[in-house]
């Protein structure tokens, strides 16, 4: 049985796209719920990246999907840009116009299969609360500081970069950002990736940044969020934290030469 048909901005879904698009490598997940449109891409299996915005009061239902990214690439950008209605039957999604001196439709399948994501994925969607005000420029020095500082390690210490980390500790609302060695974990530490960290910060250009911690449980695991506001939209970064069971990381960037 078709499910109720779910009405979209198109020009919102659009703009939403052309985010996404050029960052995807597998399926956009998309969700139209309540107020909300967010699209969301796993920029790594241990980051996700989402854009949101506000939806306009005439559009009404609620979905999710995947849009294979094949797909996206190939919609009509100039028929998508109008007011749209999106029908669901089981895994089939169809996208159409509501103008009605004009038709468009496209069908596909949405695979939830299809999309490489972490099992945490739901819960790297969703901020946590009292997220913490930063200055972009100051975290961005920082985190670069922390990189350097784990490069002169591997090189001067000869630790090995597959346990180094940077360090994120949020205590009565102070940032500490610090590159370390992975070691014991304590509960109110928690260690990320560098390289996804500098990554995040390519996604989120806004004069602020929103910074807070989610915890995972069970064990010592944790979601850092950053979170910043471009053009209308709310763009999240979401990383998985690291431990000494899960010693995977990116390559450093490499030493410059003096």
């Amino acid at each position: 049985m078709a499910e109720q048909p779910v009405y979209v901005d198109g020009d919102a879904l659009w703009a939403g796209l052309r985010l996404a698009i050029p960052r995807a490598n597998s399926p956009i997940f998309c969700m139209l719920r309540g107020p909300v449109l967010k699209l969301a891409i796993v920029s790594d299996l241990r980051m996700t990246v989402s854009w949101q915005t506000r939806r306009k009061i005439y559009e009404q239902g609620e979905a999710f999907f995947l849009i294979p990214l094949q797909v996206a690439r190939s919609l009509d950008a100039d028929a998508v840009r109008t007011a749209l209605v999106i029908r669901m039957e089981g895994n089939s999604v169809s996208l159409s116009t509501r103008d009605t001196d004009r038709a468009y439709h496209t069908q596909w399948i949405s695979d939830p299969a299809s999309l490489p994501a972490p099992p945490q994925f739901g819960e790297m969607l969703v901020p946590p609360h009292n997220m913490l005000e930063v200055d972009y420029i100051a975290l961005s020095e920082a985190v670069h500081q922390s990189v350097a500082k784990l490069i002169a390690k591997e090189a001067e210490e000869m630790v090995h970069r597959n346990k180094l980390a940077i360090l994120v500790t949020l205590q009565q609302s102070q940032l500490a950002v610090d590159g370390r060695e992975i070691t014991r974990e304590r509960a109110d530490q928690f260690y990320f990736d560098p390289r996804l960290i500098i990554r995040s910060l390519e996604f989120i250009k806004s004069r602020q940044v929103s910074l807070g911690i989610s915890r995972l449980s069970p064990g010592h695991r944790a979601i850092l969020s950053l979170m910043g506001i471009q053009d209308g939209w709310t763009v999240h970064c979401a990383l998985l934290s690291i431990g000494l069971d899960t010693q995977k990381l990116y390559p450093l960037p490499p030493r410059q030469r003096a």
